[in-house]
């Protein structure tokens, strides 16, 4: 349906129209009224012929604008250029966030490329070189942006909307204020570095998430309701173990973890202060203990688990490799992640099954053998590693959560226990509500959330692990 007034699209459910703000109802009524008092003759004439009928349009219909008239929103089927520049409007309000984004990533890109490149003089002479480009490349972000913005009010015809221009001077400002931020100009910058912020968060939610728009007149209150309304759309669609242990919901064929961050305190204190006594001999013992701590607390689809390993079993192995890390310079690094999950796996079992006693780590449970292993290879590991290592690179490590999860994934599903295949279910945006709460009270509790944030993230990763169908 289309506004008879303006002739921009209507969202379904809608009782006013986004753009010029007039009643959907009056306009629902003034449909009704006018199809009532068309001409009968004009809506449907029957033909003499038996199963003939001659329909004809209404009488009166809304004015639809032309494709090449098409507003900004509607859905294209002519295969137009609005649609396409729709889709990058939608991203292009994000630029209104570079004064705040722009000064704490490139601090942070500059610090690990840093730590990878400041070792030689080549290296430094390339890092010398991304200190000159990094800003210009980043500040030239706002600048095309408020060039597309631009670009899509011309394109529509829609100069003479005043608010069409609102998202065009805001990007503008957050060049300029990106364009001041080293020189003289820093109160400047930062004074309307905050107006920018304040309005990249209300584009965020009109255009964003609520789907508005460009041209719609900005409603700093609706911003309010609009993220309210998401946070709790997201809440009921990824709840948190907190809100699931709150609700009191648990689901006895489902996946948890049941342990606590005092406990995991706790093992860890006492790992570390024993470790440190014997010089690290003792550290496969401690490693036992924790990992049994954290597999006896582990449930899938209802069952748990237990580790059948011992830190005597696991000293040949830790010492051999460690060995082979030192003498290939840490490149053996890789295979040592997967070498570890494999002999961890060997010695996890479902509780109530029995381990035979070869080196293979097979399970029985009286029917048969079952056998508990990982099957990814240092390999696969190195190359998830490196791609990993580019994408927060080029996200300026803002891809972190998304990382996890495609790490988290490649782990689980060569994972297998008692015979059966593990796979993950989770998602950049669950880890991403995930590590913002860790975040944010591990800073207010100046660190000592972070064993109680590492026990929260093994509980969200759990209860979204189960058994492959």
């Amino acid at each position: 349906m289309f506004c008879l007034h303006c002739g921009h699209e209507l969202r379904e459910g809608a009782a006013f129209c986004s753009y010029c703000g007039k009643s959907v109802v009056q306009q629902a009524e003034a449909d009704e009224s006018t199809v009532t008092q068309a001409p009968e003759e004009d809506v449907l004439r029957a033909g003499t012929n038996a199963g003939e009928e001659v329909l004809e349009k209404p009488a009166l219909e809304p004015d639809r604008k032309q494709p090449s008239e098409v507003s900004y929103g509607q859905k294209e089927k002519e295969g137009s250029y609005d649609s396409n520049l729709d889709k990058v409007e939608r991203f292009a309000p994000l630029a209104a966030f570079a004064p705040l984004v722009i000064p704490i990533g490139t601090a942070i890109l500059l610090f690990v490329l840093k730590m990878i490149l400041g070792h030689n003089s080549l290296g430094r002479a390339v890092l010398d070189l991304l200190v000159l480009l990094l800003p210009v490349v980043f500040k030239a972000i706002p600048l095309a942006a408020c060039g597309i913005l631009g670009y899509g009010v011309i394109k529509k015809k829609q100069q003479e909307n005043i608010w069409a221009w609102v998202p065009v001077l805001i990007t503008f400002l957050a060049f300029i204020a990106c364009l001041l931020s080293n020189g003289k100009g820093k109160a400047i910058a930062w004074i309307l570095g905050g107006v920018c912020v304040v309005f990249g968060f209300e584009f965020l939610a009109r255009i964003c998430i609520n789907k508005q728009p460009a041209e719609t007149k900005p409603d700093f209150p609706a911003m309010f309701r609009v993220y309210g309304d998401f946070v709790r759309e997201y809440k009921a669609k990824n709840p948190t173990t907190k809100d699931l242990e709150r609700a009191g919901i648990e689901d006895p064929e489902g996946s948890k973890f049941d342990g606590t961050g005092l406990q995991l305190f706790g093992y860890l204190l006492l790992a570390v202060l024993v470790s440190g006594c014997t010089c690290g001999l003792a550290a496969p013992w401690m490693i036992c203990m924790v990992y049994n701590w954290r597999i006896s607390h582990t449930v899938i689809n209802g069952k748990r688990l237990r580790f059948t390993g011992t830190g005597l079993s696991l000293l040949g192995f830790w010492i051999l490799r460690e060995i082979l890390t030192f003498i290939t310079c840490g490149l053996y690094g890789y295979f040592l992640y997967v070498a570890m999950r494999k002999w961890l796996l060997s010695h996890t079992a479902l509780e109530g099954e029995s381990v035979s006693s070869n080196s293979e780590g097979k399970l029985f449970d009286g029917k048969g053998f079952r056998a508990s292993y990982f099957d990814g290879t240092g390999l696969q590991y190195m190359g998830y590693q490196l791609l990993s290592f580019f994408m927060l690179l080029f996200s300026l490590g803002l891809a972190y959560p998304w990382v996890m999860a495609m790490m988290t994934k490649w782990d689980t599903k060569h994972q297998v226990i008692g015979g059966r295949r593990l796979v993950f279910s989770g998602s950049g945006l669950g880890f991403l509500g995930e590590y913002l709460i860790i975040a944010i009270l591990t800073f207010l509790t100046c660190g000592l959330y972070s064993f109680w944030g590492i026990v929260r993230m093994n509980k969200y990763i759990i209860r979204h692990t189960d058994f492959e169908a």
